[in-house]
Parts: structure tokens; C-alpha cells; sequence
């Protein structure tokens, strides 16, 4: 169904923006489409990484120079404690109650501060970077504690075959969960990078405690101590126990909760949880098969208190299933995460640009601020195809601040975007840009706009 007017009753004719009023716009500012696809973005999720493994560089650099390299043992150790160190803080990053901390202080400075230590601020969602950076490293030290655990020797002989073979098994677990968490092999095979992450890294964890069990009763066999008191003294020991708990403590939260699907197109399903409300700005983790795969959504307050919607197009097998055919209970699994969109508090006034379905996610953004406090300019073809008349009527509350394009009638190209979401952010005079589109698409707005020293966000897709 294309755009009409019909379709939005209350909104002013203002709102609708033809392809030649946008350029209008566009000249001016004396604007001109820019094929510069490089982002900062990205290299704020890389910089966290490159951070977490200079700090890992500079720890070893202390562990190893100066120091008594024929204690091998004592090295080892060392080893093994920093290797458990990454690891534990790879798992807690990714930890629900974790990054809403995180998040909470990040996005509670007032809007009196500086504009470019808020925008710094708001990047806390790239934490994804010390995920990545703690998991490089952890595997870097995993090497070394492994050939210092083989060329020390520890114990008696009969525990060194058992610790060289499962030594080798967890090398190649390990070097199979960073491969297929290349971003490149992760973009053409998500599923077998989602089925690789959990299963082999639930293998690689009870691995690890093969060896932290194995270590202890060869270090036992050379003192009168019995392995629990080992154990019990041993740090890197006590770091597994806390990275075992953080991966078991999500799905103690798995539960079974009826849905109620309203299929708006052959693109889109509007999911209505009935397990309880939820605050604007957050992602639930949705699954058909948990220990499968599980996928996250942004939700949409529901005014009864006691449910939330999802908006779920179809980007996958599994979005296309979950259209095909709608289940009537879905499994949610851990807490609520605060996402990319709950920064823009950290700004007075903020433009949201949304293509799609992509609607969903700013919509909530949106209903948490006040009408003068936000522009939304959406890209869209079928607005009944992307949300439901309930929320089309909480949209239309903004209709002020809503600019509206018809891409099936009046379509501008992606070269034009950019400039075109850049004029509207001087127009309205926002102090950011939200952009919730495709992963191209946004790599190209925040490219374009970063190069204009625009501050521009956006979910990252291969964090």
C-alpha cells in the first residue's frame, strides 16, 4: 500500500516531503551527495578493543621483563590468572545487569556538559570492544599459559598427557569460536556463528575446568596440601567460578510467555508479549529453540502496564519463519538491556531517522521525550505495513516534528540521504542524529555526517 494522505489524518501536509522539496532543502545548505563511506563509529568499538589488548600487552610486558624466566611455574601461573582475567571480563560485558549499569552512568551527565563529552559518553554501546578485546587476549594468554604448563612440567608425569590432550582440544575450540566470529564469516553464516559462540564456548569453559582440576592435582602431588585447598587459593579458580555463573544466570531467567501476532504484511509482524511491561528504550531476547539461537528486538510500552510490543520484519530464516508462521508463546530469555537509543537522553533536542521497520525501536525512543525535544524523519513505502494504528496515533502526537517520505512515489537515492538527513539536522537545529535503517545504509549516513562533525548513532550489527 503506498503512502497517502488518508492514511494519517491528523497529520499536517507539512509532514509529507516530496523528493523535490528534500532537495530543495538540500541546496540550501549548499549540500552535495558524498560517496564517503568511512565511519568513526565502528573505530569506537575497535579503539575499546585495541585498548583491552595494549593493556593486556603492557601487563605482560611487567609479568616478563626483569623477571626470573627459569620459574616457569611461577610464570605460568601468572599466566593462567590473566588468560581467566579476559575471559571472566569477556562474559561479564556481555552481562544484562552489567552493561545497564554501565549505560546508567554513561547517560546520567546533565545536558550542561560539554557537547562532545556527552557524545563520547553516548558511545557506550560500542562495549562490544571489550568484548572482542578481552577474547583476543584471553586466547593470546591461553597459548602462553599452555606452553608454559607443558615446558614446566608440573607433577607427577601421569597428569602431563591428560593436560596436553585437553590442552589441544581447547586450542581448538578456541581457534574455532574466533573464526567463526570473523565479522565476514559472521555476516555469511550467522547461524552457524550463533550455534559455534554458544555450544563451543560452553565447551571451552568446562575445558577450562578440566585443567584448572588437572593443574591442582599435579601441584598437589608435589606438596602435602590436598587439591581443594589449592583451589581454594587459587585466583584464577575463583575468576572461572564467577564467568561460570554469569553464563548460567541468563537462563534462569528463560521464560515461556504467550504472544499475541498481528502479521501487517509479508515483512512485518507486530509481536505482543503478555509476560509484563517493560521501559522504552530497552531489547528483550526472543526464541523458538534457546539453545539454538536468540534474537534481540527493541520493545514498545504497552499503555495496560502488563505487555510490550516487538516489531520483527524479515531480515532472516528465522524472522521469515516467525512471520510465516506466528507462534502463540515465544521463550524470552534473560533481562532487559538498554539499547543504542537510550543515549539520546544524553541531548536536548535529537533527529531520528528510520527507514522501514525501523520506526519500532525510535518510536520508543521517541515516546520517552517530550514533543519539542525530537524531529523523526522516516522512510517508508507502507506505513500499515510497519506499525499498527495504535502506534501510528502515538506517532501522530509528534505530527509537528514528523517528516514523513513517500519512497514508493517520490524515491531519493542513497546518495542523496545523507545530504538530506544533514540539511533536516540544520534545519531543526538537533545536537545529534539517530539512524535505525540497514547496515549499509547507516554506514553510509554516519560516514557522510561524521565527516560534517554531526555526533550519529546507530545499533552495530557485528558487535
Amino acid at each position: 500500500m503506498s503512502l497517502s494522505k488518508s492514511e494519517f489524518q491528523s497529520f499536517p501536509e507539512s509532514s509529507f516531503k516530496t523528493s523535490e522539496e528534500l532537495k530543495a532543502l538540500v541546496s540550501k545548505y549548499g549540500l552535495t551527495a558524498n560517496n564517503n563511506r568511512h565511519s568513526s563509529l565502528h573505530s569506537t568499538y575497535h579503539v575499546l578493543s585495541c585498548l583491552c589488548i595494549l593493556a593486556n600487552i603492557t601487563i605482560a610486558g611487567w609479568m616478563f621483563v626483569g623477571q626470573d624466566l627459569t620459574s616457569l611455574e611461577h610464570l605460568r601461573g601468572k599466566a593462567t590468572t590473566a588468560l581467566s582475567a579476559n575471559f571472566c571480563a569477556c562474559i561479564a560485558i556481555r552481562n544484562e545487569h552489567v552493561i545497564n549499569m554501565l549505560v546508567r552512568i554513561a547517560c546520567s551527565l546533565p545536558h550542561r556538559t560539554p557537547l562532545r563529552i556527552r557524545t563520547s559518553a553516548a558511545r557506550i554501546y560500542c562495549h562490544g570492544g571489550v568484548h572482542s578485546g578481552c577474547a583476543i587476549s584471553g586466547a593470546i594468554w591461553y597459548l602462553v599459559s599452555t606452553c608454559l604448563c607443558l615446558l614446566a612440567s608440573p607433577g607427577a608425569s601421569r597428569t602431563r598427557p591428560a593436560l596436553s590432550f585437553v590442552s589441544g582440544i581447547t586450542m581448538l575450540l578456541l581457534m574455532a569460536i574466533l573464526i567463526f566470529a570473523h565479522p565476514s564469516l559472521r555476516a555469511r553464516h550467522h547461524n552457524v556463528f550463533e550455534l559455534t559462540h554458544r555450544l563451543l564456548g560452553w565447551m571451552f569453559v568446562g575445558t577450562l575446568w578440566l585443567q584448572v582440576i588437572l593443574t591442582n592435582i599435579a601441584k598437589s602431588a608435589e606438596s602435602a596440601k590436598i587439591s581443594g585447598q589449592h583451589l581454594l587459593m587459587d585466583a584464577s579458580f575463583w575468576l572461572l567460578v564467577v564467568s561460570t555463573a554469569l553464563l548460567i544466570y541468563p537462563w534462569t531467567q528463560l521464560r515461556l510467555v504467550s504472544v499475541e501476532a498481528n502479521i501487517l504484511s509479508e515483512h512485518v509482524v507486530c509481536l505482543t508479549v503478555h509476560h509484563k511491561n517493560e521501559a522504552p528504550c530497552v531489547t528483550r531476547r526472543l526464541a523458538t529453540m534457546p539453545l539454538k539461537e536468540t534474537h534481540a528486538f527493541a520493545t514498545i510500552p504497552g499503555k495496560d502496564g502488563t505487555s510490550y510490543s516487538m516489531y520483527i520484519s524479515a531480515a532472516g530464516d528465522w524472522t521469515q519463519g516467525l512471520i510465516g508462521n506466528p507462534p502463540k508463546r515465544i521463550w524470552v530469555k534473560g533481562r532487559p538491556t538498554y539499547g543504542a537509543t537510550y543515549s539520546s537522553g544524553l541531548f536536548r533536542k535529537v533527529l531520528f531517522v528510520a527507514t522501514g521497520s525501523g520506526i519500532a525501536p525510535v518510536l520508543s525512543a521517541v515516546l520517552a521525550r517530550g514533543v519539542s525535544e525530537v524531529v523523526v524523519f522516516w522512510m517508508t513505502s507502507r506505513p500499515r505495513g510497519q506499525l499498527d494504528d495504535e502506534q501510528l496515533q502515538e506517532l501522530e502526537a509528534y505530527r509537528d516534528h514528523v517528516i514523513i517520505h513517500n519512497q514508493s512515489r517520490h524515491n531519493i537515492t542513497s546518495a542523496d540521504i545523507p545530504a538530506t538527513i544533514y540539511a533536516i539536522h540544520r534545519e531543526h537545529q538537533s545536537e545529534a542524529v539517530f539512524v535505525v535503517s540497514n547496515p549499509g545504509l547507516m554506514k553510509k549516513v554516519r560516514g557522510d555526517l561524521e565527516r560534517r562533525n554531526v555526533p550519529v548513532f546507530g545499533p552495530i550489527f557485528d558487535s
